[in-house]
């Protein structure tokens, strides 16, 4: 599954109680890239979802990231509501990752850590989010921030 918002649009996106498995190298893979001047957002939620991958070189049994690979010049917001979700991947790959490149917003809903702490977003992942798996793969290249709520999507 891939939610991906491309330039200075906004993305709300919910992804909630699917079963993703088989041989696969992300399954879900969420970014938010591209953006410049005042850039994108993405407001995504994922719960109670599993994720199982069987392929034992597999990446991240989920991905969420900001920018693209080497770009610092862009301007992304993400805010991510990971919770009551299991996540698994053969051969040891990520449960979790989440990556937060310079110049970019990373918020969390309800973290109440020390955002430049890889150990406190792993803390909000497994604990205080309830999300069950490892390991959790935090990259800190900009704070990750704290979010009261995630914008929710309008449903018909």
């Amino acid at each position: 599954m891939q939610v991906v918002v491309e330039g200075s649009g906004t993305g709300i996106v919910t992804v909630s109680n699917n079963v993703v498995s088989g041989n696969f190298q992300r399954g879900l893979h969420a970014q938010q890239r591209g953006g410049t001047g005042a850039g994108g957002s993405l407001n995504i939620h994922v719960t109670g979802n599993t994720f199982t991958g069987t392929d034992a070189g597999g990446l991240d049994a989920t991905n969420f990231e900001t920018s693209f690979s080497g770009d610092t010049t862009q301007a992304n917001t993400m805010c991510l509501n990971l919770s009551s979700n299991n996540a698994s991947l053969a051969g040891g790959g990520d449960a979790y990752r989440l990556f937060n490149r310079t110049g970019d917003t990373f918020r969390l809903q309800n973290f109440a850590g020390n955002g430049n702490l890889a150990g406190d977003v792993q803390t909000w992942v497994t604990t205080t989010k309830s999300n069950v798996g490892t390991p959790v793969n935090v990259t800190v290249n900009a704070t990750y921030q704290t979010s009261a709520a995630c914008t929710q999507p309008v449903l018909p």
